[in-house]
């Protein structure tokens, strides 16, 4: 059961600007202010910052049967996101956001990229611009405590395209061959979209399932009545 929030951490979230009617204009400027805020992170909300964001070690698999571990990475950009739209009706929330992010850090991988067998272990700076992420989010009937009502995120769907380019730079991509892991690199860069398209996905939503995370916990700490209150259809 979620503890009942005191007021000295509801004074924690005062990035959080109510709208008096869910407009998709009054909800747009919420968002875009209370981005810093919420990125920055909150301890005492059980909110993680997520600018810079810091993961010690991630084990993916990509598709093509890619096996590819980020350690020591960090994400920078998140709390500059720009939000496109945002609208809420009933239970059902869509927001759009553009973002500029850079990813860092030390990578190992195997296996094969399109025709390139993948054996190696290095630096890695991933920058990617104008990602466009849209999530849709199913909020659950507000739950009563302490005589106060908390949203609840019951589900959400994302989907993201690239309206920007994404750049690559990796050392050692093909372990003690430095000047066919330039050529791969420089394929890489130069076949970016398709790159991002057929490899992309799981790094993007790993990130956007961090986010959401937060965002479940924002919910179920701090009472609906200081974010909105939601038009009945």
């Amino acid at each position: 059961m979620e503890k009942e929030s005191s007021q000295e951490e509801l004074l924690n979230a005062d990035f959080i600007h109510p709208c008096p009617v869910a407009t998709p204009a009054c909800l747009k400027r919420a968002l875009q202010a209370a981005i810093p805020g919420f990125v920055r992170g909150v301890p005492d909300l059980g909110i993680d910052p997520l600018d810079p964001f810091k993961v010690d070690r991630l084990a993916l698999t990509l598709p093509g049967g890619i096996n590819v571990t980020i350690l020591h990475g960090v994400t920078t950009g998140f709390g500059k996101c720009k939000v496109m739209s945002a609208d809420m009706r009933n239970n059902n929330m869509e927001v759009r956001v553009r973002c500029n992010v850079v990813v860092t850090g030390k990578y190992q991988s195997s296996g094969r990229l399109l025709i390139f067998p993948i054996d190696g272990e290095g630096d890695a700076v991933i920058k990617c611009k104008n990602l466009d992420i849209s999530v849709s989010m199913k909020l659950g009937g507000a739950v009563a405590r302490g005589g106060r009502e908390y949203l609840q995120l019951k589900s959400y769907k994302s989907r993201h395209q690239y309206s920007g380019a994404v750049t690559y730079h990796m050392t050692n991509l093909i372990r003690n061959s430095p000047e066919i892991s330039a050529r791969v690199v420089q394929f890489m860069n130069s076949n970016w979209r398709m790159i991002a398209e057929e490899f992309g996905d799981p790094v993007v939503q790993f990130g956007v399932d961090s986010i959401m995370s937060n965002v479940r916990r924002l919910l179920s700490r701090v009472p609906r009545d200081v974010f909105v209150n939601v038009p009945e259809q």
